[in-house]
């Protein structure tokens, strides 16, 4: 019988690569140093990208063996701005992407992810720090070092629902800002490429860039932040083993906006165990 495989990060990859190795008939041990998965995160709304690709982003999910057992809702039309400030409506039969939730909610991605890995019968520890690592392990801990950096709002408020992103050196110096808008709720965001000891003000500019350009109205703000790893990496093995997810920088290519590449990279790490593949081929 195979010893269990280590998985490193309970984030999406990690619990990606968890699934396809359960589902793929492995004991699979997985270890989380937060006390639970969404630590990073305070409820705010990403997108799962589904422009970069012919295939649909959530059959590609499936065709891992992933449900789709979290908010995943369907973005088709948007707003985008330039850097002075004119207005470009942006549409698509398909989904540009799907809003999804991040943290620890019963809708958030984490959550949906975490129930199917136990469901499978992962094992799932909290609290653990892996220090060192033998046998067959992936390495999906999160971003190692501020490449970027995300800070703004999560929010209610009565504005109807709608996805806006500018990009606008003065508000999110050589990165963009944002405002995704669901039900009721709400996430205002600037990211940053530089300029990080100012990200307060770059916030603030963004909030009122966004009351002014669309009548944006807050109620019960909570500011949130976080960073960031967005690179192509040389390589994503580090003492052979895969490496996966933000760990090896991998995010998507509009600037680091949505999930599927760190996804498809936890899949494709656990592909390369289960058929014995290089992990390097694969995820070129």
């Amino acid at each position: 019988m195979s010893a269990a495989v280590t998985v490193v990060g309970a984030g999406p990859a990690g619990l990606a690569a968890a699934i396809v190795l359960a589902k793929g008939g492995r004991d699979v041990e997985l270890h989380e140093w937060h006390r639970h998965v969404g630590a990073r995160f305070h409820g705010d709304f990403q997108g799962l990208e589904n422009w970069s690709c012919d295939e649909d982003t959530l059959c590609e999910l499936q065709s891992w063996g992933i449900d789709i057992n979290f908010l995943a809702h369907p973005v088709r039309t948007g707003t985008g701005f330039d850097a002075r400030g004119r207005r470009y409506e942006i549409s698509a039969r398909r989904p540009l992407y799907y809003l999804v939730e991040r943290g620890g909610s019963v809708q958030s991605l984490e959550y949906g992810l975490l129930k199917q890995a136990e469901a499978l019968g992962v094992r799932v520890h909290f609290g653990s720090r892996v220090r060192e690592t033998e046998g067959e392990t992936i390495l999906a801990g999160g971003p190692r070092k501020a490449d970027i950096i995300a800070s703004g709002y999560v929010f209610e408020t009565e504005c109807e629902d709608g996805a806006y992103i500018a990009f606008d050196d003065r508000l999110a110096p050589r990165g963009y800002a944002y405002l995704l808008v669901h039900q009721g709720r709400g996430t205002i965001a600037a990211c940053l490429f530089s300029g990080f000891k100012r990200q307060q003000e770059f916030v603030e500019r963004t909030c009122d860039f966004f009351r002014e350009k669309v009548g944006l109205v807050m109620r019960n703000e909570q500011a949130f932040g976080g960073y960031g790893n967005l690179r192509l990496p040389r390589s994503a093995v580090q003492g052979r083993h895969p490496v996966a997810g933000e760990h090896a920088g991998f995010q998507d290519a509009l600037a680091g906006f949505g999930l599927r590449y760190s996804i498809t990279s936890g899949a494709l790490a656990a592909q390369s165990i289960l058929e014995n593949r290089s992990y390097e081929q694969l995820w070129r």
